[in-house]
Parts: structure tokens; C-alpha cells; sequence
């Protein structure tokens, strides 16, 4: 009833839109301007609704919590992995001590435990916001077991809900931590950790239990026995308990955790050049800037060719939000009776790519919603003055002597820049204003389709973050309200503004102060080199940087 009241509400507002619309477009002079101030008022009340239902009704009622606990499997793969390392480690001086006939082995770092202690606080989250998710529970059972904490009240909790996936969960967890699994249960539970967790950090432990668990009582049945553990028949009896999916398993897990440490590694050196790199050419910078001698103004080739009126500029913006809701809206509940069948939950397989069709589902998505941006700035600000589409929004491949290779490089010594500065205003608003980081819905659906390891899925969403991204918002963000308000104001203001939209139309409060640093970066290479192309090939290498980087770690 939920779903169908917000698709009558958007279709009222569609047919209100359409007269509204109809009329700007028959009537004529002062008739026209108050029907266009008119449709601008209704676009506004609009996307006020829609802003408030999204911020303050359903984040309150019906939290949605993936992103969240998607992010927490991300750093305890990370944890289990520094774990390991540790654990490398301390066994690999072990030996040597041994050798040298002292035991000197490290001990386990406690800071080790706080990514376990993280991810609890955001799983314990999302069961709070829904209590009977049976999946969220069992994520929050195994997390708090690997943090030494009472799992008791929360089996329990499991226990209390009568359905077949919450008592075969529970069945599992509570033999697995608080008895020993038969060897005619082991394959059972393997089926109903790979059911309930899928791929990811949660299955690869629960195994890995199995694993410990069967070679444990192996280990002890031959301590109390007179059966030679060697006997190739004892042994082959007594080992059935350790099935071949779990000594795959276990091998796996091995190979998972030796593979990160080893990306975790390049990342960190790649990490470390890019910040040497981009605090030498924030230097460079300022001394050349310093340095500059002053040459003839050319800030018309930056400001839009026309003045573009306050009412442009805002109905633009409306135009883009509410198309970009209502869009919405209609495609999640288009692409709604698919949601179950991609998140395996039907028993039905629809015989189609999964994480493939996932990713066409967001860049339809996003094409949709943030094309119609751009589309609105040059027919309402642009057409109208006879301003082609590449010149308006200063899409500029040659600007003076310097050609296109000579713009993407900048971009790309842009990326470098934004590099350390990022990082600085995200450890400031961690430390300093308690920010939890992006909480972009993206986010889950990538982490998803790194953990396929799909090429086909990866693909699309490097097109759509890398390439269909860039184009929508730089035109929009740069090309058009930079533009338009440089115009009248200075660097400085245009700068401020336009990147504090940048950030606030992403509706990601945790991203909010890197979002505006990387619009404002964006806008000075804009300005510097009048083209936005610096500033699209830049905001595309981000956003690829930043999938490749969840990919590794991810995958």
C-alpha cells in the first residue's frame, strides 16, 4: 500500500507538471513568465516533499541499513586479514627465537580488535532498526563471538523467531559455538551458511569454524585412542568429519587472506606516492601562482556566454531534482519485483547474469536521473541564445596552444592534488566532527559486484562512475552554475557555492567535506585552464580510483 501511495502521489504530480508545463509553453509574455513562475513554486513544493519524506520520515521509520553493513564486512575482511599478518608474524619469530634459543614473538596488537568492535556497533544498528532480520542477527552473532562478547541474549533472539531460515540459523550458530557439529550435521550447516551469507567474510568464517571444529575432534578422538592416526583407513574414517568443501574452504580463506595483505601492501605504497606527488604539486603551485606575472583577463573564456537569470539558474536545478525524483520513483518500482530474484531470496533462478543486471539497473539509473540536468541547462539557458552545446558549457578540447592531452594531464595532476587534501578534511571530520563516511547507497551495490567478481558488472559500473558520472555533473556543476555565477561574482564565492551544491546534492552528510573539497578543486582547474575538461577527466579518475580501490579490497 506504502509503494502504491508514492506512485499515485508521483503520477498526481506528473499530470500537474504536464499542464503546468503545456502552459508555460502556449501562453505568452506576461501570461508565460507567471505560469513559469508558477511551474518553478510546484517544483519546489515537490521536491520539498519528497527531500522530507527521504531525510526525516523513512530514514526515521524504515532505516536502511545496508550500506552500513556492507562497509562493516569491508573492515573486518580487512581486520581478519592484518589478523593473519600479525599472526605471520609472530609465528615467524617465534621460530626464529627458537632458533636462537629465546622466545621473542610479538604479541597481538590490541588495536586489532577495534575494526571488530566497529563493525558490531554497525551491524547491532541495523538490527535495531530491524529486529527481525534474520540475516543482520546471524552477522551480528558471528561478529560479537570473534570479539570475545555474549552471544547468548542474541541466539535467543534468533530463536524467537519462527521461521524455517531463522531456526536452520540458528540450529547452526548455537552447535557451532556453544556444542560440536556430528559429521552428518557438517554438510547441513554448510548449506545454510552459503544460503544465508553468500559470498563475503561471514561464510568464509563460519567455515573456517567448521574447519577448526572437525580437524579439532579429529585430533582429540585419536588423543584417547590406540588407533594409529596414521593407518591410511582410521584415518580416512575419522576425517570424513572434515568434508572436502571445507578443506576447499579453509585452503580458500588462506589464499583470501594471503592475496589482501599482499593488495593491502600496494595500496599502501601507491597511497604514499600519490600523497608525496600531490603535496609537491600543491607547492609547485602556489609558487607559481605567487610568481605569476599578471597578463591580459581572461575570465570571459570561464563565465557562461550569457547571463543567465537567478530564476534560469534555480528553475534548471528544480527541473533536474524533480525529474530526478520522480524518475526515480517510477524506475524502483518498475525494477521492484526483481529485487527478490536478485537477492536469491525466491528459490527461483530467473536465468540472467545477476551482478550484470545489476549494474545495467544503475547506470539506467543513473542516466536517467542525472541526464535530464544538463538536458534542462541548454534547453532553458543555452538554446534560447543560439549557444551551442560544447561552447555553453565550455566543453573545450583545445584551449589556445594547449590540446586535449595537455588538459587531461592536468587532470589527472589534479587527482594527485585532491589526494592528500582529501584525506585531511576526512580525517578532520572523523576525529573532529564525528562523520561515519559515505553512506551512498552505490556503495553496497559495488561491494556486491566486487565480490562476484563479475568482468561483465565491473565494466558497466567503471562506465557509469567513471565516464557517465564526470559528464552529467561537470556540465551541470561546472559547465553551467560556475559558469553562470562567475559571472557576477569572484573566484572565490563561485567556488564556495557551487561546490557546496556539488556536495549537498549527493544527500551523503558523511561525505559532505571531501565531496566539497573535490568541487572545489574541480571548479580552480576549471578556472585556471578554461575547459571542463580537466575537471570531468579528474572527477572520472576519482570515482574509478575510488571503485578500483573497493574492488581490490573487496573482491
Amino acid at each position: 500500500m506504502e509503494h502504491f501511495d508514492t506512485l499515485t502521489f508521483n503520477l498526481i504530480w506528473l499530470v500537474v507538471f504536464i499542464i503546468a508545463g503545456v502552459s508555460v509553453l502556449r501562453l505568452k509574455d506576461d501570461k508565460q513568465k507567471l505560469a513559469t513562475y508558477i511551474m518553478v513554486v510546484l517544483m519546489t513544493f515537490y521536491v520539498g516533499c519528497k527531500y522530507y519524506q527521504s531525510i526525516f520520515v523513512e530514514n526515521r521509520l524504515n532505516a536502511n541499513k545496508t550500506v552500513d553493513v556492507e562497509r562493516a564486512e569491508l573492515v573486518l575482511r580487512i581486520a581478519s586479514a592484518l589478523n593473519s599478518m600479525a599472526q605471520q608474524a609472530r609465528d615467524t619469530s617465534d621460530m626464529l627465537g627458537k632458533l636462537r634459543g629465546k622466545h621473542n614473538g610479538p604479541a597481538m596488537p590490541d588495536k586489532m580488535k577495534d575494526p571488530f568492535a566497529q563493525a558490531e556497533e554497525i551491524i547491532a544498528k541495523a538490527v535495531e532498526a530491524d529486529p527481525k532480520s534474520v540475516s543482520a542477527l546471524g552477522k551480528l552473532i558471528v561478529v560479537r563471538h570473534e570479539s570475545k562478547e555474549a552471544i547468548t541474549p542474541w541466539l535467543e533472539k534468533l530463536s524467537q523467531i519462527k521461521t524455517e531460515e531463522a531456526q536452520s540459523l540458528y540450529s547452526c550458530l548455537s552447535t557451532i559455538y556453544e556444542g560440536h557439529a556430528s559429521g552428518d550435521q557438517i554438510p547441513q550447516f554448510e548449506q545454510t551458511i552459503q544460503r544465508q551469507f553468500g559470498a563475503g567474510w561471514y561464510q568464509d568464517y563460519l567455515m573456517e569454524a567448521l574447519y577448526k571444529q572437525s580437524v579439532s575432534k579429529v585430533r582429540e578422538y585419536y588423543a584417547s585412542s590406540t588407533e594409529n592416526y596414521q593407518n591410511p583407513v582410521t584415518k580416512l574414517v575419522k576425517e570424513s568429519h572434515v568434508t572436502p568443501e571445507l578443506r576447499a574452504a579453509h585452503a580458500e580463506l588462506q589464499k583470501k587472506n594471503s592475496l589482501l595483505a599482499a593488495k593491502m601492501l600496494i595500496l599502501v605504497i601507491f597511497g604514499v606516492v600519490s600523497v608525496l606527488i600531490g603535496i609537491v604539486l600543491i607547492f609547485v603551485q602556489l609558487l607559481f601562482v605567487a610568481r605569476r606575472s599578471t597578463g591580459p583577463d581572461e575570465s570571459y573564456l570561464v563565465k557562461a556566454p550569457v547571463h543567465s537569470s537567478a530564476l534560469t539558474i534555480y528553475g534548471v536545478f528544480m527541473a533536474w531534482l524533480t525529474t530526478q525524483n520522480m524518475v526515480s520513483s517510477f524506475l524502483q518500482t518498475a525494477m521492484k519485483p526483481l529485487v527478490p530474484y536478485l537477492k536469491g531470496t525466491t528459490g527461483v533462478d530467473i536465468g540472467v547474469n545477476k551482478p550484470l543486471l545489476i549494474a545495467l539497473m544503475v547506470a539506467v539509473l543513473y542516466a536517467a536521473t542525472n541526464g535530464p540536468g544538463t538536458l534542462y541547462a541548454y534547453l532553458f539557458a543555452m538554446r534560447p541564445h543560439k549557444i551551442g552545446f560544447f561552447e555553453g558549457f565550455r566543453l573545450r578540447a583545445r584551449v589556445g596552444k594547449r590540446g586535449p592531452f595537455f588538459l587531461a594531464l592536468m587532470g589527472l595532476a589534479t587527482w594527485y592534488v585532491a589526494v592528500p587534501l582529501v584525506l585531511v578534511v576526512t580525517f578532520i571530520g572523523s576525529k573532529y566532527l564525528g562523520s561515519q563516511g559515505s553512506n551512498n547507497p552505490i556503495i553496497g551495490l559495488i561491494l556486491e559486484a566486487a565480490r562476484s567478481g563479475n568482468p561483465a558488472s565491473t565494466i558497466f559500473f567503471y562506465l557509469t562512475l567513471a565516464v557517465l558520472a564526470p559528464i552529467c555533473e561537470e556540465t551541470l556543476f561546472r559547465g553551467f552554475l560556475y559558469a553562470n555565477l562567475r559571472r557576477s561574482l569572484g573566484v572565490f564565492p563561485s567556488m564556495t557555492i557551487s561546490a557546496a551544491l556539488f556536495a549537498a546534492f549527493h544527500m551523503d552528510v558523511g561525505a559532505f567535506l571531501p565531496l566539497f573539497t573535490l568541487g572545489s578543486l574541480f571548479a580552480l582547474v576549471f578556472e585556471k585552464h578554461k575547459s571542463i575538461v580537466p575537471s570531468m577527466v579528474a572527477h572520472g579518475l576519482w570515482n574509478g580510483g575510488t571503485f578500483t580501490l573497493l574492488l581490490m579490497l573487496a573482491s
